[in-house]
């Protein structure tokens, strides 16, 4: 939930998760003068969110950013399972970028810096320390320096106090928020008694209910719900009233499976009166 309103109020598109890399993109498919605007900031809120997650939990949790502009191409991938994605050079310096980067800062580079005009305050990120492709390609990184609290957290996370006097309050709404994370359980929707019900149908009850016609007949599958009351062999009822009720249920289609046996009692019949006469 929190991760979609980045998005939405930064104008960004998720494209796929990759391991432990959420990997999203801006301007595409529809152009962005601010597309590196919109990125630095997606990160800033996203560093915050999880610094909030981290005082909440006491969980030593962080997260890297790297951000790049550049030339991409973008399409619709795959026959059966469409996929919109990314690709170039540029989307692979990205990602190294994200490697290469330092927990809890934005890592962009020179063209990132270029594109955001001065917006954010920015000191050097030697990311051609921690990343051998950064090295090799002479890459120039910087490390955006936070100056607020993004605005986009305050309706979220209701304007909370990180004090340690407030770490309770604080909990308790992060606890909220971390249920809505966990993964859907199946069937959830259905009462407990409701499924089990469900599942307790024996074979013989599944047979009169698709066998027998007429739901308000006489004879329930409440009262042949254990197998013990069926003779195995004879396949017929111990008890006498159930037999009776059983027998005694109508058989619309009687009439047209006797027309079919028929039917194939004559063909057969000519064809092995072919057979002879031959």
């Amino acid at each position: 939930m929190m991760l979609y309103h980045f998005f939405q109020e930064n104008h960004c598109m998720r494209i796929k998760i990759l391991g432990d890399c959420y990997y999203c993109v801006s301007g595409l498919p529809v152009s962005r003068p601010s597309h590196a605007t919109n990125c630095v900031q997606m990160g800033l809120s996203m560093i915050e969110a999880i610094r909030v997650v981290r005082e909440a939990t006491e969980v030593n949790v962080d997260m890297r950013i790297g951000v790049h502009t550049g030339d991409v191409l973008c399409g619709v991938l795959g026959l059966r399972k469409w996929q919109f994605d990314v690709w170039s050079d540029d989307v692979t310096l990205a990602n190294h970028m994200e490697s290469g980067g330092v927990p809890g800062k934005v890592h962009i580079t020179k063209a990132t810096l270029q594109q955001l005009d001065g917006q954010f305050e920015a000191e050097p990120g030697n990311g051609q320390q921690r990343d051998q492709y950064l090295a090799d390609h002479q890459v120039e990184t910087f490390l955006i320096v936070p100056t607020k609290k993004p605005e986009s957290l305050a309706p979220l996370l209701g304007e909370v106090d990180l004090r340690r006097s407030f770490r309770t309050r604080i909990s308790t709404k992060m606890s909220k928020y971390m249920e809505c994370w966990g993964a859907d359980k199946p069937f959830a929707n259905i009462s407990e008694s409701t499924l089990a019900k469900n599942i307790r149908l024996t074979s013989l009850a599944l047979i009169e209910t698709n066998l027998i016609p007429g739901a308000d007949s006489g004879f329930s599958c409440r009262q042949c719900e254990k197998r013990d009351d069926l003779n195995p062999i004879l396949l017929k009822f111990y008890d006498s009233g159930l037999e009776r009720a059983f027998r005694n249920q109508p058989d619309n289609k009687f009439a047209v499976s006797m027309a079919c046996v028929c039917i194939l009692f004559l063909c057969n019949a000519g064809l092995q009166l072919l057979v002879f006469s031959v």
